[in-house]
């Protein structure tokens, strides 16, 4: 099975976010999307059954940055209070499956972030 199109938002330890669009995507190749996109091993943070999260589950020991503004944005969707490091990973989900991220999502995430990203702004 092929998607014509996947979509994910990746969002950065400095707040910004980044796109990643795949055409004719295999869905056997999700996996490794996703593990591309947070740059290792994948962590499912949450899943509310239209977004999940996904994180690098050795993003902390790795060293990479604390990732303040998707950890806030994933606590959104449903993920714990920890702040994560590293890159965090936004797709969408219906029901148990994994799968592009609708206009209406993107939109919605990005607003969310650049909410929040207007908040940390203001308390430094």
């Amino acid at each position: 099975m092929t998607h014509t199109e996947f979509r994910l938002l990746v969002v950065h330890p400095t707040g910004r976010a980044a796109l990643h669009v795949y055409r004719e995507l295999r869905k056997e190749d999700i996996g490794a999307v996703l593990n591309a996109a947070v740059a290792g091993p994948l962590e499912l943070l949450a899943d509310d059954g239209a977004i999940t999260t996904w994180c690098n589950e050795e993003g902390a020991r790795r060293g990479q940055a604390p990732n303040r503004p998707g950890s806030a944005l994933a606590q959104r969707y449903g993920a714990s209070g920890d702040v994560r490091a590293g890159l965090i990973a936004f797709s969408g989900s219906d029901g148990n499956e994994t799968v592009n991220l609708t206009d209406r999502q993107i939109d919605l995430l990005l607003d969310r972030l650049a909410a929040i990203n207007a908040c940390h702004d203001s308390q430094q």
